[in-house]
């Protein structure tokens, strides 16, 4: 039986040693056995047993009539079935009432299918119009599993946002560099 692990090749060892003719409980002497030992190579053909679960889920923030990145760091699955990429992820939905979805190199255009590889490699564009809050679903499928998400927005006037601020200490007279590491805005 299998230990629903997803890995696709398993190797089993084994001795096989010939039995004397005729009776299953008399084995032969060690001069007369013959002993052969191998190994079985199983391979295994992975089934689709686990939906896509989501990753990052967090308010997509977006300048009020503005246009924005829809990214895997705004929403991402992730699908313990091995062998599934970003590209057999995807995602389908229905009209927003407050913006809509475009490929970045074609913005005249509606997009209502993805993949999460079009969202890593930065191909999807959010154009905002409308209501400054809502939200819409995604139906996000592996192939075989379908689940709905839920994207929130929230668009706003122009602003930074501090996302890491670990502080730098600079004493009277000295320089010191203020970069990423110190101080990251979004």
């Amino acid at each position: 039986q299998h230990d629903d692990s997803e890995t696709t090749e398993d190797d089993i060892p084994f001795v096989a040693i010939r039995q004397e003719e005729g009776s299953a409980d008399t084995l032969l002497s060690d001069q007369e056995a013959e002993e052969v030992r191998g190994v079985f190579r199983v391979s295994i053909q992975p089934k689709n047993d686990h939906p896509p679960v989501q990753v990052v889920d967090k308010v997509f923030k977006v300048v009020r009539n503005g246009q924005r990145l829809l990214t895997t760091s705004d929403i991402a699955f992730s699908d313990p079935d091995s062998g599934t990429s970003d590209l057999q992820l995807t995602f389908v939905r229905r009209g927003i009432p407050f913006g809509s979805i475009v490929f970045v190199d074609d913005t005249a255009h509606q997009v209502y299918r993805f993949t999460q590889e079009d969202l890593r490699m930065k191909r999807i564009l959010f154009i905002h119009s409308g209501a400054d809050h809502g939200h819409f679903q995604l139906q996000v499928s592996d192939g075989l599993y379908h689940l709905a998400a839920t994207l929130e927005v929230q668009a706003s006037d122009p602003y930074l946002q501090i996302i890491n601020n670990t502080g730098l200490v600079v004493h009277h007279g000295s320089q010191e560099v203020l970069d990423t590491s110190v101080l990251t805005l979004e």
